[in-house]
């Protein structure tokens, strides 16, 4: 089944092949099925956010072809944002005593070998530069971990 109504190109290109008397007919690209590398690691961090009272969503990113042979990206934010944006509520003490306020919060999914790409990493240093919540969560414990990080901070 397809996203869309429209054909893909690939339809069209066997569509047409066939109204023309061919019987060459293009074979969709091969897909890797069943679980993805990060999908352990995904589950947990999105476990110990709750656990930890950070409130997460999954960002996915990426392009989907359009009829008109164009792309259309989704997700949040610029290329290399996190696998999960949200934010994490935070009491205020002293002046502002008993005000929660919603702090930024992007965590990186990696596998325990995987590599964070230089842009992922300018993006979870950046928000870090602005007061955000920000690391690389291999583990529900990296969670709680980026979190104590910036209760740390002064």
């Amino acid at each position: 089944m397809t996203w869309r109504n429209s054909p893909s190109r690939r339809q069209i290109r066997n569509a047409l092949e066939f109204m023309a008397g061919g019987t060459k007919m293009e074979a969709p690209k091969e897909r890797r099925g069943g679980p993805q590398p990060e999908g352990k690691v995904n589950k947990a961090i999105a476990e110990a956010a709750r656990l930890f009272g950070v409130i997460a969503w999954r960002n996915r990113r990426g392009m989907l072809p359009l009829p008109n042979g164009g792309m259309l990206p989704f997700g949040v934010g610029p290329h290399g944002a996190s696998d999960f944006l949200g934010y994490t509520p935070i009491t205020i003490t002293a002046d502002m005593v008993g005000k929660t306020v919603a702090v930024f919060t992007a965590l990186e999914s990696k596998t325990d070998t995987g590599v964070i790409a230089p842009h992922q990493q300018a993006f979870l240093d950046e928000v870090r530069e602005c007061g955000g919540i920000a690391g690389v969560c291999r583990s529900g414990e990296d969670v709680r971990a980026a979190v104590r990080e910036w209760e740390r901070k002064p």
